[in-house]
């Protein structure tokens, strides 16, 4: 029968562990070609610790993560010293024992029988107690800590010192300002009490108490109106009475709904005031939300509103109003922004959802939608060209910088994060193309450009290319708008007497409808549509609208002069130049 084994305990199976693991090490070890492997993978492993920030340089350590590891660098070393060491003493051991000897020393007789030379195993100096070089650290460090504290408690003692005289200081001031402060009229009252001489003139001040006391009461009882004793009363009172608690006698408090709001004393509660603000600030912050550039006046004839029979058109802010807010400081009034949001005219609102953007530019759609994917890729930081260009300029409606010629801005670059080229972004983009199409009257095909809105599928870098070559693009685009506007602001601001702004744009078509429709007109095609020019007329003094109605839909720039022909007649006389400002 088999003998049993002995169950080997949980330090004994470790104990083996350990072994076999350091007999397989020292095997791969003594193979060159598993060496290197073995370092292939130990590289491999140390680059993926780094990638994933287990592994830090010195340059990325904090001050604290930094000490950590150099002690733990001292203590490796000293172990590893202490290894060679002893591995070095056992090795010149081993070396003199089996070393033969020389001709010279073999001839020599020995002076006395050769005894073995006791074995001498010079036992690793320890990292903690034996090493000399250690032990002179630790003395020179614990004189650097003594003169640390020495010099700390050196210069708390001269704090302190310094503090109980300011404190001296700040006594006598507040000393010598109660000795100048004047006695109240109790102090004065208790002083003259505790004087015998001061007897009359304690008699004195308690007579004139009284007698003004009694006068007050008489002209009070000659007052009939409420508003004049409301006067009196503020006269005679005040934060003074209030301290020494005397209140007015009764029969001086009035009755009236504002004497039921007063104090103990009689006085109406003074309602705090907000600050008026100038109307030259109200003008300007009015004119600047009115600005085309950053509000846009609704078309529909609807989109109206009212607030206090003051009915006007809505107008739609074109950005957020801390984006305007830090617009208008630049080149007006210094205002809050709280004021800036109040002063807001209430015609001037915010689209929401049902105000969809149906007029939008395709070069700044198309970059929003770039950035859009970009922002949920999470490799920029906004979504919106209206960011970009702050990214990108010092002032995104200075014309310098939207050119880069502005030589603090000029080789700013959107600031991407790092990406994983391996994925795919999915953005959207209007894209125009050229469709055959059947000709419902003359059933020929014809050629036709429709924008449709496309999505494409591209790596993080493909996106990132096609956004930088956009963006000579956008930045021309925004120069142009931001000069248009300045300019149209200029010619307004400084029309002549015989000159003349016309700004003219159609607005949507409208069908026409009866009281009473049959079916066939109601779903049919024969409901008529009429089409609307709107015109605004800038005179140096004056702004006059205008809108002209016509069954005629075209929009071509002969219906154009057209509905301008009528306008023309109610110019004033005198005028020599005309300036067109027409949308397209």
């Amino acid at each position: 029968m088999v003998p049993k084994t002995k169950k080997l305990s949980r330090e004994e199976l470790l104990q083996k562990k350990r072994e076999a693991e350091r007999l397989r090490y020292q095997r791969r070890k003594n193979d060159p070609q598993k060496r290197e492997e073995m370092r292939e993978k130990e590289k491999l492993k140390y680059q993926k610790k780094k990638e994933k920030g287990l592994r830090k340089l010195v340059k990325d350590m904090t001050p604290r993560e930094h000490r950590s590891a150099l002690k733990n660098w001292k203590e490796y070393c000293t172990v590893y010293r202490a290894k060679r060491l002893r591995l070095k003493n056992i090795t010149n051991i081993f070396v003199r024992e089996n070393t033969p000897l020389s001709d010279t020393e073999a001839d020599t007789p020995p002076s006395r029988p050769a005894s073995p030379a006791p074995v001498q195993i010079f036992p690793a100096p320890s990292p903690a107690v034996s090493s000399a070089s250690l032990q002179q650290r630790k003395k020179e460090a614990k004189k650097r800590r003594q003169k640390f504290n020495r010099e700390i408690n050196e210069k708390i003692a001269r704090l302190e010192k310094n503090l109980e005289k300011y404190k001296k200081r700040l006594a006598r001031l507040e000393r010598k300002k109660k000795r100048n402060v004047e006695d109240t009229p109790k102090t004065k009252m208790l002083t003259m009490l505790n004087e015998p001489d001061q007897r009359k003139e304690v008699v004195k001040k308690a007579l004139f108490g009284d007698v003004i006391t009694k006068q007050l009461k008489e002209n009070y009882s000659t007052l009939k109106r409420t508003k004049e004793k409301q006067i009196f009363k503020k006269v005679v009172t005040g934060r003074v009475l209030q301290k020494y608690k005397h209140w007015l006698p009764k029969e001086m408090k009035s009755w009236s709904r504002a004497g039921k709001k007063s104090n103990h004393i009689g006085l109406e509660v003074p309602v705090a005031k907000r600050c008026t603000i100038p109307d030259c600030y109200k003008r300007a912050v009015q004119d600047f939300y009115e600005d085309d550039s950053n509000s846009l006046m609704a078309p529909g004839k609807k989109e109206f509103i009212t607030r206090k029979t003051v009915k006007k058109q809505k107008r739609y802010l074109l950005d957020t109003v801390l984006n305007l807010y830090k617009k208008f400081v630049v080149g007006n009034v210094k205002i809050s922004y709280q004021t800036f949001c109040r002063l807001r005219p209430f015609w001037v609102v915010k689209p929401n959802a049902q105000n969809r953007d149906t007029c939008l530019c395709i070069v700044h759609s198309n970059i929003d939608m770039k950035l859009s994917a970009l922002h949920t890729a999470n490799i920029l930081t906004y979504n919106n060209h209206q960011k970009l260009l702050e990214d990108l300029c010092c002032d995104r409606y200075n014309a310098d910088c939207l050119a880069r010629s502005c030589q603090t801005c000029l080789n700013r670059n959107p600031k991407y994060k790092e990406f994983d080229n391996r994925n795919i972004i999915k953005y959207k983009m209007w894209v125009s193309e050229r469709q055959d199409i059947q000709d419902f009257k003359t059933k020929k095909p014809r050629l036709v450009t429709k924008f449709l809105k496309k999505i494409f599928e591209e790596h993080p870098k493909q996106v990132i290319t096609h956004l930088q070559n956009d963006l000579q693009k956008l930045l021309d685009h925004q120069r142009n708008i931001v000069h248009q506007y300045k300019v149209m602001n200029d010619l307004k601001s400084h029309l002549q007497g015989d000159e003349v702004l016309i700004h003219a744009d159609f607005s949507e078509n409208y069908c026409t409808k009866y009281a009473e429709e049959i079916q066939a007109f109601h779903f049919g095609g024969s409901r008529a549509q009429l089409s609307l020019h709107t015109v605004v007329v800038y005179l140096r003094n004056s702004i006059i609208p205008f809108c002209t109605v016509s069954e005629n839909i075209a929009h071509s720039p002969a219906a154009i002069w057209t509905h301008l022909r009528p306008i023309f007649k109610t110019l004033p006389p005198g005028i020599k130049r005309v300036h067109f400002l027409m949308a397209h």
